[in-house]
């Protein structure tokens, strides 16, 4: 599994003055840090285990490959949204150069599935706190998300088409599945 590395984005417009128990903390980089501490506190290590399942059918995806045009069709249905990435490429700028694009990130998604490699901003996130309720000078109010590449969710998007089409194929989803 990709680990993104993590980055605050902080500024005292979107987080006003934070508690720290009866200290009260107003500069950006205490607060980041307050945050840091919170959303660490909370965090679990993956133990590394992976859970045996028994063997159900002898067919298994060797290769995903990707053609220009479907890199082109899964860039033109995003929804062009000026959102903020690690690798500063909005949802909009690459659904307007879908067509020019398509090429070049299709022998980039190829050759990272192929290496089982990915390009370090793709697993960058940048972590900012979403209020949730109460009041918000407390950061256990608040909720952590991750802004990641726009290009990567993309590339995630068409990998979990071909493993769900590969599941559906060879039957291997339960009739109780359902939901996540």
């Amino acid at each position: 599994m990709v680990r993104a590395k993590i980055f605050s984005n902080l500024s005292t417009s979107q987080i006003g003055v934070m508690k720290n128990g009866i200290n009260l903390i107003d500069d950006d980089k205490m607060k980041s840090e307050l945050f840091a501490s919170s959303f660490s506190s909370v965090f679990t290590r993956d133990n590394g285990l992976l859970p045996s399942f028994p063997s159900r059918t002898a067919a298994v995806i060797d290769d995903i490959v990707f053609e220009p045009f479907m890199v082109e069709h899964a860039f033109y249905k995003l929804i062009g949204k000026l959102n903020t990435t690690p690798d500063e490429l909005p949802a909009f700028l690459l659904k307007k150069m879908c067509t020019a694009i398509a090429f070049p990130l299709c022998i980039i998604f190829n050759v990272s599935l192929k290496f089982g490699q990915l390009p370090e901003k793709w697993k960058m996130g940048i972590v900012v706190p979403l209020h949730k309720k109460g009041p918000r000078s407390d950061t256990g109010n608040y909720r952590q998300i991750s802004l990641t590449s726009s290009v990567c969710k993309t590339l995630e998007k068409m990998v979990r088409r071909e493993i769900v089409k590969h599941l559906a194929n060879n039957q291997l989803i339960a009739r109780e599945q359902y939901g996540f």
